[in-house]
């Protein structure tokens, strides 16, 4: 399972249940899963380009009154039997996550102490904010309930590790 794929997973699900502009999209993902793999604005932009000249999803204009006219995306027929395969996909090639905070975490001794500081106040400043994020997000029946809640118990994990490191 490729990173991308996780990504254009994620956007093509958010997208069959709920079409919608390229904005409100991103503020879905921002505000719920897409940071775990890394979904940035320019992202998923890009990765909308490549879903219209693929055929998986289709825009129409749609005027609102208080703001410009904005492209809602909608999943095709072969949008859904793109989503069905991309999911067989990372089901079938699971492999481990990314873990960045361990992963910087790991590499920190290697400046000095005031600059290992600096870093892991950020860091945990940035996982308290994705915290309050994660709370702050609807909860889900089934197994997204249980991503979420995962999810809030790792950034826990994290914070406390972090919190540990700063004495």
């Amino acid at each position: 399972m490729s990173l991308t794929s996780l990504k254009e997973l994620m956007i093509l699900s958010t997208l069959r249940a709920h079409p919608l502009h390229g904005y409100a999209l991103v503020d879905a993902l921002e505000g719920g899963l897409g940071w775990t793999v890394g979904l940035t604005r320019s992202t998923v932009y890009a990765i909308l380009r490549r879903f219209v000249e693929r055929g998986w999803i289709d825009g129409e204009a749609v005027r609102d009154n208080r703001y410009p006219e904005r492209e809602v995306y909608r999943v095709t027929p072969d949008g859904e039997s793109a989503h069905r395969e991309l999911l067989r996909g990372c089901i079938d090639n699971l492999t481990e996550g990314t873990h960045p905070v361990a992963a910087l975490l790991a590499h920190l001794d290697e400046v000095e102490e005031s600059e290992q500081r600096r870093a892991v106040e950020g860091m945990v400043d940035e996982r308290r904010r994705r915290l309050q994020a994660l709370e702050a997000f609807p909860d889900h029946d089934g197994l997204a309930g249980r991503a979420l809640e995962l999810l809030r118990r790792q950034v826990r994990a994290e914070i406390e590790t972090l919190e540990e490191v700063l004495g």
